[in-house]
């Protein structure tokens, strides 16, 4: 394939080994008014040049070496061109280098082994509110807090014994003297001297920091409002696991808040003949394959000091903004002494029972407040009927009761 190249006034065709060179002196007398000075006295000498060298040489020799130095000419106006291309190429490199370090989102620092500050980034400037020349030759510790000095104390310390890649986060100071909190990541790395620096990332974590605290005192504000509550409350995830407690809760379970948390209910709390019952129960709850059937329940508990415990249990699923099932609130209210007192009384109203019957009384009782009666099978046969009645109450013990006695009766009432 031909090949053309042109620059200025020369022009060679190049195919296969074959050149030919055209004379230039035509070109020239076309253009030579609109040629500088200096061209035009730079073309005088070429051409006698050319004349010096056309007396001196043989004709086939003066064209060899007009197209060896035409030749050279074109090879260094390429040369040129490619310096000028590497110019533009490493001129677009230092662009993208100074947007790379000196405008990324984080700050870098170089520092000595000693902790000075050997080069810093126009990010590392902003952050400390200083201009990036008045970092340089500063000591690090400068920029810290003062409460913060030991954390970064400690951090070096790990760095140099390790020599891995360290993180830590701590307070600094801007010029001006306010605080705010950085994410700091040092490595360590050799300089052109082979001396050890440390190669510091510095991500401003301010913003996150405040939202953390914030969220830390809006969770002790409301665990306080949890604590107040006269119930235990107990939040469990999906496997079971307890993630929140109060501190009934814990009153009731016998054992710490940080003991509690990430235990598993299942595993330790319920009695033994009952685990794997309540267990598969919750677990195809979890899934969603059933609902709560009832509202309140009650359940014996197993305390951590292996205490036996009454619960009455208020349940509701949790679930999280797209509505999957993430676990489940409970509200407990220990009613072991209710639970004993139904005990006791269920065990004095048999005995009640057995007497009453061995002694052949009738027995009879009303509630004034609630209008209820409860009585025994004797009272009713003593009235004449063979099994208890459905209804026993003051309307119908005064039909029982003869005419004159009814009102002496109906003056113990009232006096009751």
């Amino acid at each position: 394939m031909d090949q053309v190249m042109e620059r200025g006034n020369v022009m060679t065709k190049k195919k296969s080994d074959s050149v030919e060179v055209a004379n230039p002196s035509t070109d020239s007398k076309c253009s030579a008014q609109s040629h500088s000075p200096l061209h035009r006295l730079a073309e005088k000498k070429v051409k006698e040049n050319e004349t010096n060298i056309q007396e001196m040489l043989p004709p086939n020799e003066v064209s060899q070496l007009l197209h060896e130095l035409r030749v050279h000419q074109i090879e260094l106006e390429m040369q040129n061109d490619e310096l000028r291309r590497v110019q533009e190429a490493n001129e677009a490199l230092r662009v993208r280098y100074f947007e790379l370090y000196n405008l990324a989102p984080v700050g870098y620092l170089i520092l000595s082994k000693q902790g000075m500050i050997l080069e810093a980034n126009l990010t590392a400037a902003t952050l400390f509110g200083v201009d990036r020349a008045a970092l340089v030759k500063k000591q690090i510790t400068n920029f810290i807090y003062p409460e913060d000095q030991n954390i970064y104390y400690l951090h070096c310390k790990s760095l140099f014994e390790f020599g891995e890649t360290k993180a830590c986060e701590l307070h600094m100071m801007k010029k001006n003297g306010t605080k705010f909190w950085v994410h700091l990541d040092t490595t360590v790395a050799q300089d052109v001297d082979n001396k050890p620096v440390y190669h510091v990332t510095l991500s401003d974590i301010n913003e996150r920091k405040l939202r953390e605290e914030e969220i830390k005192k809006e969770k002790e504000t409301a665990q306080l409002y949890l604590d107040i509550a006269g119930s235990m409350l107990l939040v469990l995830d999906v496997a079971g696991n307890i993630s929140l407690v109060n501190k009934k809760g814990c009153e009731i379970l016998d054992g710490k808040n940080d003991e509690l948390i990430g235990m598993n209910w299942f595993d330790h709390f319920p009695p033994k003949e009952e685990k794997e019952k309540l267990k598969d129960v919750f677990v195809t709850l979890m899934r969603g394959e059933i609902k709560p059937s009832v509202e309140y329940v009650e359940n014996l508990v197993i305390s951590k000091k292996g205490n036996q415990k009454w619960i009455r249990w208020h349940n509701t699923i949790i679930k999280n903004t797209k509505g999957t099932i993430i676990g489940t609130l409970s509200s407990g209210e220990d009613i072991t002494k209710h639970k004993q007192l139904e005990e006791e009384l269920e065990k004095s109203k048999a005995r009640l029972d057995l007497a009453t019957e061995a002694s052949k009384i009738g027995v009879w009782e009303h509630d004034l407040v609630n209008n209820t009666s409860i009585r025994n099978l004797i009272h009713d046969q003593i009235f004449g009927y063979n099994k208890m009645i459905s209804e026993w109450g003051i309307k119908i013990l005064f039909e029982h009761i003869i005419p004159e006695d009814r009102s002496s009766v109906q003056a113990a009432f009232d006096r009751a």
